[in-house]
């Protein structure tokens, strides 16, 4: 309940409004542009008087589809339709929910609230509010929230996918590790037995051999322990162990692993490592399996008799905001790299069109990509001048204007 005192003065408010809209000396309302007011609010407002309509702002005169005039005949009550709810009560406070034939024939449903009333002149003004478009958007809040429930459960069904997708791919991982482990540790076995010398003396060429065998099993049981080791390792960010060394070592070392592959298809590695591109920050395992890819790479595609190039440069910083980068690249005298394909060929399993008659399943690019990004470095691929493709990647260092 209001004060007394405040309903009084709402009552005289009233009766200054209606003097406003039947022509009389303006009022209190007047002063503040009450019909200024009514017109610019988005809900309808009507004034009734002896339940007839005697003034409506624009919105309410668009929903009825008449004018005032047209329509002053007709008691306010009967401009609407009951719903089932009632229709609008001067002596009510309380809301009303009603409908409004709309000119198409259409129903809008209309929230009808008495604002201002004045007994003595029997004058009453009224809010109208388009319950039409509020059932609307509580209809769109719904479905969006079934759509938002619906994708929250795709989502938790997606994460559990990944989860057990990432399980099975740990225990894979395991076995197949095992499994590789235990021919390594077979070959690695004989290979110190005859090393040892106990079954037989050994020429040169064979102790070299033996030799570089053994490496390349220590390489695959360190690549084996990496791959262990990855799912712990991205947990906690140690991925990389990366320090200050020198490039050509690394490179030089995958090379003479490669021997064999190099013998059966009489190809040759011309290495050239540049001064002061030789020493970078990197890790030595991880840009090892790099070059090695690249190598192997290149030995599928080079042509018998021909030299696979491998070189260093260093690249200054463009700018005083960018870093040094030493860069690696490998060139061979192959079928080059169709221009279409020479983003496609970094993604995993993606060959390039003229690489199906190779083995393979197009990982051991997107490995290097991986790697070399790990790194904060690029990797790309350019045809080779005179033929044939050229495979470079950068690693950031920025010792040059520091001094190494």
């Amino acid at each position: 309940m209001k004060p007394p005192g405040q309903a009084r003065r709402i009552d005289s408010r009233a009766t200054e409004a209606a003097a406003t809209i039947f022509g009389e000396p303006p009022g209190l309302l007047d002063s503040i542009g009450f019909e200024t007011l009514a017109a610019a609010v988005a809900a309808g407002i009507a004034v009734v008087r002896f339940e007839r309509l005697a003034w409506a702002n624009d919105t309410f005169v668009s929903w009825l589809g008449a004018s005032v005039s047209e329509i002053r005949k007709v008691p306010f009550s009967g401009l609407f339709k009951d719903i089932g709810r009632g229709l609008p009560d001067r002596n009510d406070f309380h809301a009303t929910e009603c409908g409004i034939a709309a000119p198409d024939g259409s129903m809008r449903r209309v929230r009808c609230t008495p604002f201002l009333r004045d007994r003595d002149s029997d004058l009453c003004a009224w809010l109208l509010e388009d319950a039409t478009r509020v059932r609307d958007l509580e209809y769109e809040i719904l479905t969006l929230s079934r759509q938002l429930h619906e994708r929250n459960r795709e989502v938790a069904a997606l994460e559990d996918r990944i989860r057990n997708e990432r399980t099975d791919r740990e225990e894979m991982l395991g076995v197949v590790s095992h499994e590789l482990r235990t021919p390594l540790t077979i070959v690695g076995g004989y290979n110190r037995l005859l090393l040892s010398g106990e079954v037989g003396p050994l020429t040169d060429d064979q102790r070299r051999y033996l030799e570089e065998s053994s490496e390349a099993c220590r390489r695959v049981n360190d690549f084996i322990t990496r791959l262990l080791e990855a799912p712990a390792a991205h947990a906690d960010g140690a991925f990389l162990e990366i320090s200050r060394q020198a490039l050509g070592d690394v490179i030089r070392t995958e090379a003479r692993g490669l021997t064999p592959l190099l013998s059966d298809r009489d190809l040759a590695i011309a290495i050239a490592v540049a001064p002061e591109a030789d020493v970078a920050q990197f890790d030595r395992g991880r840009i090892g399996q790099v070059i090695r890819n690249l190598l192997e790479n290149a030995i599928k595609y080079a042509p018998a008799g021909s030299s696979i190039e491998i070189q260093t440069q260093r690249i200054e910083a463009a700018t005083a905001s960018d870093r040094d980068a030493v860069e690696v690249a490998v060139s061979d005298r192959g079928p080059g790299i169709d221009e279409a394909d020479r983003e496609r060929i970094f993604e995993a399993y993606v060959r390039a069109a003229n690489a199906r008659s190779e083995e393979g399943y197009g990982l051991g690019l997107a490995v290097c990509r991986r790697l070399i990004e790990a790194h904060g470095g690029s990797i790309a691929v350019t045809n080779r001048v005179g033929g044939g493709s050229r495979f470079a990647f950068s690693l950031p260092d920025d010792a040059a204007g520091r001094g190494r």
